[in-house]
């Protein structure tokens, strides 16, 4: 670190070179003097981890004298936190490639026993040839900082949960201002028996909504029974839907019970209506109006007494112009619409959402995550969310199955997700669609998160008075904590 300097008597050199002497002797007392009253822990090591200097700063910060912490590992001080990984697979895979080593967070042990959380900020170092031979680094306790983000998301996490006790119909989740009135109109609907047409796009929560229906009303102690109409042939949905009688086909060994007789009394949930034949709308068309219906290969007439529920994620209106869907099957399926906003229409839902999933796999689990980092949050914020509320329950997921950590970070969440293309993002980073409202909140978040909250940086950026923002970060509900 510094090199001897000669003890050579002034008296036998040139005037010239005892003022360059008082300079380096100066030079080198302001050197040890900021490198050992600087708070921060300076190390270096070489690339096995053997220390060859250490600040005068770790008496403080760890316990140990400088002559006990140098000559050893550096890992020996280290906890077993599986963070410290990261620091040896660093050194391994960086070291020839960069000079300065990827910001990471090691956990140290006091000589006291206690545990630390230190931010690493290491660079490579050369000798005189020119060849790597060490490795610097400045470590600064974050032990406070850390267990104070710690209880701020957890604080958030406990008040989200609160929210879900007002947010909540049922198994659908949402304090969006569009989810609460349907919420209203579902306890409306639910007390009748009428038929209801649910609309919405995949994974957006049609059977969340149906089931909601039927257990707030009045048949909640019937059968609720439920059928994709996607997934199967036109023969098989038949037999599904109405039943069949033995010998009716090929296969048919014994007598089948439909599911209109499997809901009698209760509510059948006809999942994808959109996507049956002409043949089976016809005879859907008869039940709906006379309620009976003939099993497959039988001549008994069969009455029931069901509620029907309808879902689809296809223009039904588009459909029957285009010869695919009766008509007169579309209005006695809808008596009464619903129609589920997509995740990209509700965002302001998201943290709620990410909340409820995250208590979710974490019982599922036994895992005990808190949340997401900053970046992670981001980056789910501005997605597209094709697949609506399913696809982020299966991110989450997903994220869970990778994550060893209190906080799910960038790394933890699928690559799709990473990749992604903003197709539907227009230059401003704001996605298409919007209102002006939320235009305007999204390039406002976009802001305090691109300048990390600095009010000044944002209030030139926007150009606008600090009153202007106080007042715009108080109406889209945007404080510290969205950070």
């Amino acid at each position: 670190m510094v090199f001897p300097i000669s003890q050579k008597s002034s008296s036998d050199v040139y005037p010239i070179i005892e003022i360059g002497y008082q300079k380096l002797i100066s030079s080198e007392k302001k050197y040890r003097t900021i490198v050992n009253h600087t708070s921060d822990l300076i190390v270096l090591q070489d690339f096995n981890g053997t220390v060859i200097f250490v600040s005068e700063s770790i008496e403080n910060l760890l316990g140990y004298q400088v002559e006990e912490f140098c000559s050893k590992l550096f890992q020996e001080f280290f906890s077993d936190n599986p963070i410290n990984k990261i620091w040896r697979k660093e050194v391994k895979t960086q070291i020839d490639v960069q000079k300065r080593l990827k910001p990471h967070l090691l956990e140290c042990i006091t000589k006291q026993g206690d545990k630390i959380i230190l931010e690493a900020n290491e660079s490579t170092v050369f000798s005189q040839e020119g060849q790597e031979k060490q490795i610097m680094g400045v470590y600064r306790d974050i032990t406070e900082r850390k267990r104070l983000e710690e209880q701020l998301l957890e604080s958030e996490r406990l008040r989200m949960l609160s929210l879900t006790k007002r947010f909540r119909f049922g198994e659908i989740i949402g304090g969006n201002r569009g989810m609460q009135e349907i919420y209203e109109l579902i306890e409306t609907v639910s007390q009748s028996k009428a038929t209801v047409l649910i609309l919405g796009k995949s994974g957006t929560g049609k059977e969340l909504v149906a089931r909601a229906i039927h257990y707030q009303g009045p048949l909640a102690k019937g059968p609720f029974i439920g059928v994709s109409c996607s997934v199967l042939s036109e023969n098989l949905l038949e037999s599904e839907l109405f039943g069949h009688v033995k010998g009716a086909f090929t296969g048919a060994v014994k007598d089948k019970t439909g599911r209109f007789e499997l809901a009698d009394g209760g509510t059948l949930f006809l999942d994808e209506i959109g996507d049956i034949s002409l043949n089976i709308q016809t005879k859907l068309l008869r039940v709906l109006q006379e309620r009976q219906f003939e099993r497959v290969g039988g001549e008994k007439t069969i009455k029931v007494d069901v509620r029907i529920l309808a879902a689809t994620n296809k223009d039904l209106k588009e459909a029957i112009a285009a010869g695919n869907f009766r008509e007169d099957l579309y209005y006695r399926l809808n008596v009464v619409e619903i129609s589920l906003p997509t995740l990209n229409e509700r965002m302001d839902d998201l943290p709620l959402l990410i909340t409820i999933f995250i208590e979710k796999f974490n019982r599922d689990t036994g895992k005990k995550i808190t949340g997401l980092s900053r970046e992670a949050r981001k980056i789910l914020s501005h997605y597209q969310w094709p697949g609506n509320v399913r696809e982020l329950e299966h991110v989450i997921e997903h994220a869970f199955v990778k994550c060893d950590k209190p906080i799910i970070q960038t790394n933890h969440l699928p690559k799709s997700i990473l990749e992604a293309k903003t197709e539907g993002i227009i230059h401003t980073g704001i996605k298409k669609g919007l209102t002006k409202d939320q235009i305007e909140k999204d390039i406002l978040l976009t802001t305090l998160e691109d300048l990390n909250w600095n009010l000044i940086l944002v209030m030139q950026k926007l150009n606008i008075s600090r009153p202007t923002l106080w007042r715009r970060m108080k109406k889209y509900g945007l404080t510290a904590k969205n950070a």
